[in-house]
């Protein structure tokens, strides 16, 4: 690691692409990093960043159907996975789905199996990568946004088809719920600043609880339930607890 106060190989490079004049794009290229990465070092060093980037979308999507991952456009067209995820939300950008991310990981790997264990293992340790970081969000998840009309709440957007399913149940079952605002405080050393806020999925109103919908648990998961104030109530709904309610939770409608 480089000295305090001392510039890394990548963010050295970094400047002196920016000195010859190359765009943020050909830097990414170049450097294998993202946009961010570019426009911070440039911010940090006095340098004029950028106007905000227009990303050729239908390019990028040409990239990505012809067979290449998320990970590979960002480093072609220095786009950050975050852009990747609002492009999906603004009908910019189509990822696979699990059937045709399956497809394709047989047709380049056909002598792996992808639910061998040596691949499991593999993903598992990406995610916990990942949490360690605290880089860890939905859009990585390709968890897909849903609309729902409820009659408690109106219109509002659900993560993922388990939240969706779980407040059609709640509307069913004239349960009151609403999508909680307040934020509570958690430690996790696995963030860069130590520490952060978690807003859970739903509050039940007359139960007075708290409601998560989990799928993946991570370390970080851990952290913000054990955090959580105990003079409240909380639980949290995994894959059982909602099958034992009825919900129809499978993820043939997940976006990957």
């Amino acid at each position: 690691m480089p000295a305090k106060g001392q510039k890394s190989e990548k963010i050295l490079k970094i400047l002196e692409l920016v000195k010859q004049g190359l765009r943020n794009s050909e830097i990414c290229r170049i450097v294998g990093c993202n946009q961010e990465c570019v426009s911070t070092a440039k911010k940090r060093n006095g340098l004029a960043c950028d106007k905000r980037v227009k990303y050729n979308w239908l390019e990028i999507q040409s990239y990505y159907d012809s067979g290449y991952t998320q990970e590979e456009c960002c480093l072609k067209f220095g786009v950050c996975e975050a852009s990747i995820w609002k492009a999906q939300n603004r009908g910019k950008f189509k990822s696979r789905t699990i059937s045709e991310a399956y497809k394709l990981f047989k047709i380049k790997n056909p002598e792996k199996r992808v639910n061998s264990q040596e691949w499991k293992d593999k993903h598992s340790q990406i995610i916990k990568n990942k949490v360690k970081d605290g880089t860890w969000h939905y859009s990585f998840s390709k968890v897909r946004t849903h609309e729902f009309n409820s009659k408690f709440v109106g219109l509002v957007k659900l993560m993922g088809r388990w939240e969706l399913e779980y407040a059609k149940y709640l509307d069913r079952n004239d349960i009151e719920w609403r999508r909680p605002k307040e934020k509570f405080y958690y430690e996790f050393e696995g963030l860069k600043s130590g520490n952060g806020y978690y807003i859970p999925d739903f509050y039940l109103v007359k139960e007075q609880i708290y409601v998560e919908i989990k799928g993946y648990e991570t370390d970080k998961d851990r952290a913000k339930w054990k955090w959580f104030p105990k003079d409240l109530n909380f639980k949290v709904l995994k894959r059982q607890e909602l099958i034992d309610l009825g919900l129809d939770i499978s993820d043939k409608h997940t976006k990957m």
